[in-house]
């Protein structure tokens, strides 16, 4: 029996997920979408509702699943830790597309669109995204939150912790790790591991500038 299904956040991602949910209706029947912003509530998003703010979902625990398509890590958790507080499951959503193996772990909470592969040893976290194209070899490690836009290669090895952006089209040499809230440029290429909450960008990469607010502060 399918589950109800809300997608919060109604912006870009949101958009990009409706093309993987929009395909798995044995498993789930979307009721619309969650969005917090001023004058959203009403609208019509690719033939789907917007059914109101947040609060639409208080008294709703239990009832109905719920998938964050919202891209910005730091919002992602916020949203998560308040949802999950007041005692809603997370929907795990992956196009049927995607090429993955037995042993891929995958968290609650995820979303992985088309054209992805996912090959062996692989732990994805909790409310990971992964965008359409995007490449992870074998031993790799995807932390909570973590953001991998479209095209994103990462080698054998690699480690992306919690909070971790990485821009389109990056790629990650064997054995590197990506820091806590990082920022991975589009089309970089990383040759040496990322620090925590550092903007990297060019080929190869090199330090930007570090984020102004640091992942381990809530």
């Amino acid at each position: 029996m399918s589950r109800s299904l809300v997608l919060y956040g109604a912006s870009d991602l949101g958009l990009d997920a409706v093309s993987v949910v929009s395909l798995l209706s044995d498993r789930y029947e979307v009721l619309g979408f969650i969005d917090d912003g001023p004058g959203m509530a009403g609208r019509l998003v690719l033939g789907l509702p917007v059914l109101g703010g947040g609060s639409w979902l208080e008294g709703r625990a239990g009832e109905v699943d719920v998938l964050l398509t919202v891209g910005d890590p730091r919002v992602r958790r916020r949203l998560a830790t308040a949802l999950a507080a007041a005692g809603h499951g997370f929907a795990t959503a992956i196009h049927p597309s995607v090429l993955t193996t037995p042993w891929v772990e995958v968290g609650q909470g995820v979303l992985v669109m088309a054209g992805c592969t996912l090959t062996v040893e692989i732990t994805v976290g909790d409310h990971v995204v992964l965008n359409p194209g995007c490449t992870v070899a074998h031993n790799v490690t995807l932390g909570a939150y973590a953001y991998l836009s479209p095209g994103v290669d990462l080698a054998g090895w690699v480690h992306v912790e919690e909070g971790a952006y990485l821009g389109t089209g990056a790629t990650v040499l064997p054995g590197k790790r990506i820091g806590r809230g990082a920022v991975v440029g589009a089309g970089a290429v990383v040759t040496a591991d990322v620090p925590p909450d550092t903007v990297v960008v060019g080929v190869p990469a090199r330090t930007l500038r570090k984020n102004q607010h640091s992942w381990e502060r809530r």
